[in-house]
This record gives structure tokens, C-alpha cells and sequence, in this order.
């Protein structure tokens, strides 16, 4: 601004890499504006929490951020802390820790006023607005107005519809040319122009990728497997069935094994299902009666894991890369997909297209699909996606990775890999209206479905259970 030296882009003036800002989010400073920084307190190397802020907010002067180095014990006969003047007391800490309450992360859009404190491990909401002397000592939840000390909230800036279609659309992502064509609409309190003005854009992109693509309707003609059974055979002999089984995976196997014949399947049902471990063949003879050989038709299915397993349950790793921040798309119990035992605490991260995908925890890629270009919202699609799963052998936990693009997987089955590697690309195929990570824990279940969704918790100190839509993680 002209003749205005107050006001700068807070994110060209920060150098501590444990303070992240985003675009065109700015400071207003009476006395210096490249001296943010002494605002953030008690920020300590040694406790490695982060001040994140992101995009477009406005943050005025005198703004003071608390961070967990000014934490001490309260549940303590002192809370005076001893241990950090050495000497004679440099051990009055040893087998306890400082409390902390980790990062402190401000959402989009933002207007934090003349000021306010906000105390260690704060998350603020998109859209908020804290008025002028507030101390926040609470997660703030998004579009609302708070104020006071402590602060409270004084009102929501929107009706629930119109801010969940705020937080979906996420304006603060757009492209700089998108918003600068909506900017009018942006400093006008009609929304309803707003969403008027992105459904008719939205409706000129789609109609160019439908003439340019013609993408069809159909779906997918050809079925892709995760792993390969090909080598399985099931077969009738004279008066035995004979049943060769090869497992090439890291991981057991369990197959079920059945006839058209229900003398047969009576001898059957003793050894469903059949369970083998990593990397074993094995051939099994099943005495039939002579009078129906030939006649009876077999058949076979396998899934993956041991129901005999004991599950030594661990904390994994966000599965996405280290410095990245997503927002939970869908949580524990979600209406629209995750209402079934195979999906009930799977978690949906926003990454975008191309986005990279991190194993959570060490294990063995025992599945890939990566040959599906599409998808589409509707529930045929369910089956079309592309996806990788892994076994992780000291848990006997399996992770699933889901929605990949198309050649999406940076892996291969047998593969060995390390917690927070990168083994895919988030893209958009089978049954899904954006692109996305659709990430689920699974352990061994009857009957042949073969997984169930357990809970999961995060070594980031996030436990999924308390993930709710619109919710930030970061890694």
C-alpha cells in the first residue's frame, strides 16, 4: 500500500521454519512489521510445535501467540519448574514431561483483531472473526464471531447450510484469477450470488471436459484384481478333489473352498477356511464318492489374513507427506460412505490430484489396482477403484490406500516398504464426487468379505475418533 508501512505479507517476512503462513495473509504492526515474530512466546526449539496460519487472514497489531514452552505442571505439589535452572535440580524432571497441547493452527480467512492472545495449541476455524482483547483459551469453530476473556461466541456469521458450502468450496484454494473474477461477490454478504456465480463457472468446466473428453457413463468393461490367483487350481479326479494352493503374498491367505455337491462341501466345511501363511504352497486330497465324480462343479474364493492372528494394535503415520496439512472430508461412522463393518472408522483426507499418498506404517504391499482412469458418483462405481493395500507383520494390521489415479501406484506387490515412504498418487477413480484419500486400518473377519475397519490412532497425536469433517491434520 502507498505511503503505508505498517501492513506487509506476513509469509515474505517469516524465518522460523516451525511458523508456517500462507498466501496473502497479512500484519499490521504500530512499530515494526518485520518484528512478527516477537510476538509468538515461549517458542522453543526443543518442543517442536508449530504456529500454522493460513491463507488470506488478517492479523492486527499487538496479536500475541502462546506457545507450549510456557506450559508447566499443574498437576504437580509446585508448578514451579526446577529442572531448567541445572545445577542441583537438573534432574527434578527426569521420567516426566511438560505438558503440551500441540500445534496452534489458525484457518483461512481469518480476522484476528487488535490485541487478542491465543493460547498454546489453539485451532481457530476458517471464516473467524476474534475481537479486539480476546483471549482465546478454546478451539474456535469455523465462521463464528468470539470475544472476550476469556472468549465466547458472540454469533455464527452464517446459516450451518451456507457455511458448510463455504467450507466445502474453500475459496481461499481457488486459483488467483478465479478469485480475482469473483471478487466482488466475495465483499458482499449475498452468498447466495456467490454459489450462483461457482455453479454456473462449474457447469462451463464441465461442459468443456465433457465436449473434450466425451468421457462416458459405461462402466469400466474390464475387472482388475489386487493380487494374482491365477495359479490356483481346484479340480475332481476320480473319486478325489484336489485343491493346489499357492500363496505368493506377504502376508496369509485364507481360501474357501466349494462344490456344486453338498457331500462334498459336508467334508469341506471342516477345513474353511484354509489358512496359509506368506509365500507357501500346499496340495490338499478330499475323498469323494465315486458315483458323482466328474459331475460336481467347483469353485473357490481367497482374502487376505489370519483370523487365529493375535492384532498387537499401534499407533501409524498420517499417510500423506511431512510438512503437509489436509482436511478431513469424512470421519468414523460417515453417512455417505463409511456406514458399513468394512468402512465404519475410515478416515477421507482432502489431498488433491496427484497429491502424494505415504505408507502409515512399515509392512508389504500385498495388493495394488491401478488400471482404472475414472469414476464417478454413484454407487456402481464402488468396485472401480484404484488402490493399494499393505500388511504390516508386527501388527497384523492391514492399511488401505484408496482412490488413486490412474498408474497411480509408485509401488508393486511384494514390495517392502518404510513408514512414510510415498506409494501413490490421490486421484479420482471409483466411487467418488472429488478427489481424495479414502484410508482405512482393517483386520482379518468371516466370513469371506474378509476385513472389518478397526479405530486407529496417529503418533502426530491425532486419535481418529475425535476427527470430524473439516477438521485440519497436519504431518
Amino acid at each position: 500500500m502507498e505511503n503505508y508501512n505498517r501492513l506487509c505479507f506476513l509469509k515474505n517476512k517469516i524465518k522460523n521454519p516451525n511458523i508456517v503462513v500462507g498466501d496473502y495473509t497479512y500484519y499490521d504492526d504500530f512499530d515494526d512489521v518485520d518484528n512478527f515474530e516477537k510476538n509468538v512466546k515461549y517458542h522453543f526449539d526443543f518442543n517442536g510445535d508449530k504456529l500454522i496460519i493460513g491463507k488470506f487472514c488478517m492479523i492486527a497489531s499487538g496479536v500475541s501467540f502462546i506457545m507450549n514452552g510456557a506450559n508447566h505442571l499443574t498437576d504437580s505439589i509446585s508448578s514451579y519448574p526446577f529442572a531448567i535452572f541445572g545445577g542441583d535440580w537438573e534432574n527434578a524432571m527426569d521420567g516426566k514431561t511438560y505438558p503440551t497441547k500441540g500445534d496452534t493452527v489458525i484457518g483461512n480467512d481469518v480476522w484476528i483483531g487488535h490485541n487478542v492472545t491465543i493460547m498454546p495449541g489453539i485451532q481457530i476455524g476458517d471464516g473467524v472473526i476474534v475481537a479486539t482483547n480476546s483471549t482465546v483459551t478454546k478451539n474456535v469453530e469455523p465462521y463464528s464471531i468470539v470475544g472476550g476473556n476469556p472468549a465466547k461466541l458472540i454469533k455464527k456469521r452464517f446459516s450451518e447450510q451456507h457455511i458448510n458450502w463455504l467450507l466445502d468450496t474453500q475459496w481461499w484454494n481457488w486459483d488467483i484469477e478465479k478469485i480475482t473474477k469473483n471478487v466482488h461477490n466475495l465483499t458482499d454478504n449475498n452468498i447466495e450470488n456467490l454459489m450462483k456465480s461457482v455453479k454456473i463457472l462449474y457447469y462451463i468446466i464441465l461442459l468443456a471436459i465433457l465436449s473434450v473428453s466425451c468421457q462416458s457413463n459405461d462402466l469400466p468393461k474390464e475387472r482388475y484384481y489386487q493380487f494374482d490367483l491365477s495359479a490356483i487350481k481346484v479340480n475332481i479326479s476320480n473319486d478325489t478333489l484336489y485343491c493346489s494352493l499357492r500363496n505368493s503374498l506377504d502376508c496369509p491367505l485364507r481360501f474357501y473352498i466349494s462344490t456344486s455337491d453338498s457331500s462334498i462341501n459336508k467334508s469341506l466345511s471342516a477345513l474353511n477356511p484354509i489358512t496359509f501363511r506368506s509365500k507357501k504352497d500346499t496340495l490338499i486330497k478330499v475323498k469323494v464318492h465315486s458315483n458323482i465324480t466328474g459331475k460336481a462343479e467347483t469353485s473357490w474364493g481367497a482374502c487376505m489374513g489370519d483370523l487365529d492372528r493375535k492384532i498387537n494394535y499401534n499407533k501409524m503415520s498420517l499417510p500423506f507427506c511431512k510438512g503437509q496439512k489436509y482436511k478431513i472430508i469424512q470421519g468414523y461412522n460417515g453417512q455417505f460412505t463409511h456406514h458399513t463393518d468394512y468402512s465404519r472408522y475410515a478416515i477421507d483426507f482432502g489431498l488433491q490430484t496427484n497429491d502424494t499418498i505415504c505408507a502409515a506404517d512399515d509392512g508389504f504391499v500385498v495388493g495394488v489396482i491401478k488400471d482404472y482412469k475414472i469414476g464417478g458418483n454413484d454407487k456402481r462405481w464402488e468396485e472401480f477403484a484404484n488402490y493399494i493395500t499393505l500388511y504390516h507383520p508386527h501388527s497384523g494390521l492391514y492399511t488401505q490406500y484408496a482412490h488413486l489415479k490412474y498408474n497411480g501406484s509408485l509401488v508393486k506387490t511384494g514390495d517392502q516398504v518404510k513408514q512414510g515412504q510415498p506409494i501413490g498418487l490421490a486421484g479420482l477413480t471409483g466411487y467418488t464426487s472429488i478427489p481424495h484419500l479414502h484410508f482405512n486400518v482393517l483386520i482379518p473377519a468371516p466370513p469371506r468379505d474378509g476385513f472389518k475397519s478397526t479405530p486407529i490412532e496417529f503418533i502426530e497425536h491425532y486419535s481418529g475418533s475425535n476427527l470430524r469433517i473439516n477438521d485440519v491434520v497436519e504431518k
